[in-house]
């Protein structure tokens, strides 16, 4: 299959952009206390960001 100049750059961001998903995906744990979660799901953005 021929691609041209730009619908290998198209693949490449989508190939790209699904690594990051499949790399950055984390898990929120459920708990009985919604609020929790919160907290869990913050802290864990918190760690991506910050890179630790």
């Amino acid at each position: 299959m021929k691609l041209s100049k730009k619908g290998k750059r198209r693949f490449a961001v989508y190939c790209a952009l699904v690594l990051a998903v499949a790399v950055f995906t984390v898990p929120a744990y459920a708990t009985d206390d919604p609020i929790q979660v919160v907290n869990t799901f913050a802290k864990e953005i918190l760690t991506l960001i910050t890179g630790g």
